[in-house]
């Protein structure tokens, strides 16, 4: 029923339906946390040390994005909510790939469409360049490489689900109760069996190991 060409198209057209119901809200003016995300991004360019120098209570992440944004596309409120648009539908391809490693290229198709309808909408502020915005896609590739890895039996997908969750934790604090499911299905995973390396037979170590990198990096 879906081949390639179609599946292709279809998500071409899910994705230009997502950017044209954004197109209105590229002018949005910045609300109170994007005004303090955009000031830390700014404190950044100028050489401060975020915590040190200037002060906010969200994890790192979403100043240095802020601070590339400004750096990159001006200062500008419609350069970030343009970046926001384009990230947005990377987030929507990576619904589609989780989508269809569960259900097949339909549920993959039906999962990216509804991402794109639903996720832009007023009542949810899916139009702003919030925490959350950003951490849904490290989130959900986290899933896309831990099925992924759970089906090869391959420790690398393990470890970039592990990277993935750590740096959408650096977003957003609540990203770690997503990892903590991971780990949970990773352990019970665990295979005891002989003649297989530790990463092998534990996969909950290269997703634990993996988990640390963008923490200790931002630390």
């Amino acid at each position: 029923m879906f081949t390639r060409r179609r599946v292709v198209l279809f998500l071409f057209l899910i994705l230009i339906l997502q950017l044209a119901l954004r197109i209105p809200f590229l002018a949005e003016p910045l609300e109170r946390d994007e005004g303090g995300y955009g000031y830390m991004g700014q404190r950044i360019l100028a050489g401060e040390v975020p915590y040190r120098d200037a002060f906010d209570h969200k994890p790192p992440a979403v100043y240095f994005i802020y601070a590339f944004i400004v750096k990159c596309f001006g200062n500008t409120v419609a350069a970030v909510r343009g970046f926001t648009a384009f990230y947005a539908l990377f987030t929507t391809l990576a619904v589609f790939g989780t989508g269809y490693l569960i259900f097949g290229a339909g549920g993959g198709l039906l999962s990216a469409l509804l991402y794109a309808l639903y996720s832009g909408t007023p009542m949810i502020q899916g139009s702003s360049a919030n925490t959350e915005t950003f951490m849904a896609l490290p989130m959900c590739l986290a899933l896309f490489c831990f099925i992924l890895g759970g089906r090869k039996g391959d420790k690398r997908w393990m470890l970039a689900a592990g990277v993935l969750s750590g740096l959408a934790f650096m977003m957003k604090q609540v990203a770690a109760l997503n990892f903590l499911a991971l780990l949970f299905f990773s352990f019970k995973k665990m295979d005891n069996s002989e003649g297989k390396g530790w990463m092998d037979k534990y996969p909950i170590l290269p997703l634990s190991i993996g988990f640390l990198v963008f923490p200790l990096i931002f630390i």
